[in-house]
């Protein structure tokens, strides 16, 4: 009996050590678990860090090498719009001296450069902020009429040439009628108009397109108009260079 009692004791000692046993080996695993857990939060968070820094460069870098490449897109356009400023100033100088194969051969390269201006424009749309696209194009369209206001000044300093080289060898009507177109135009009345159309026909030297540059140019005297198409153009330029300048800058 006491043998019975004494295994029976026995076998309960045991079977109470292997539930403390399993019990004490599931807290081990619970906290090697949540080490585990742990040391994969830290490098998961190691590894995010690590990515938003190569992201933050590459951003970095992409601006910098936009940055960059507008600044070259934008420095070729300038030197298109600069060499243009020092054609306008060339041209009406010529036109000034009554120059007209000057005055053409600058009007030429103006048109060279407005269209070599509207390629470039194309680019500094795509690649500036909206506000520097918005002035490059203000710009290029003042070129634009700087241009056609020469273009037509071309074919009245020829106009105006080839009448002043009409003398008697033209004959006594084309003569008189030469001196007479040359002083109504110096007297600049615009009433005198009709006046100036019927004498210039009495010239048959001189072209329809002579004749109507004359007469167009006598009818519309806005001498301030180049002037102002002038100051437009300098006020859009400067302030491309001034946009550009505190993009570049970072502002």
């Amino acid at each position: 009996m006491d043998q019975g009692v004494a295994a029976v004791v026995a076998a309960g000692i045991a079977f109470c050590g292997v539930g403390v046993g399993l019990l004490g080996a599931r807290w081990q695993s619970r906290g090697a678990l949540r080490q585990a857990e742990a040391t994969v939060q830290a490098a998961l968070k190691q590894s995010e860090a690590a990515v938003t820094a190569v992201i933050a460069q590459a951003r970095h870098e992409n601006e910098q090498w936009r940055r960059g490449h507008r600044r070259d897109i934008w420095l070729e356009f300038h030197q298109i719009v600069d060499d243009f400023g020092w054609k306008i100033s060339e041209c009406r100088m010529a036109a000034f001296h009554r120059d007209p194969s000057r005055h053409e051969e600058g009007v030429a390269e103006m048109r060279r450069l407005v269209d070599a201006a509207f390629r470039k424009l194309h680019q500094v749309e795509f690649e500036s902020p909206g506000h520097i696209a918005t002035t490059a194009r203000v710009l290029v369209n003042n070129m634009d009429a700087i241009k056609f206001s020469e273009d037509r000044a071309t074919r009245l300093v020829a106009a105006r040439s080839a009448l002043s080289a009409i003398d008697e060898s033209a004959g006594s009507v084309a003569h008189a009628a030469a001196l007479e177109c040359r002083e109504i135009i110096r007297r600049r009345q615009v009433s005198e108009g009709d006046l100036l159309a019927l004498r210039l026909s009495d010239i048959p030297l001189l072209s329809d397109s002579q004749r109507f540059a004359l007469i167009e140019a006598h009818a519309n005297r806005d001498r301030g108009r180049s002037m102002r198409e002038f100051d437009l153009f300098v006020e859009s330029y400067e302030k491309f260079k001034k946009e550009a300048r505190s993009h570049l800058d970072g502002e």
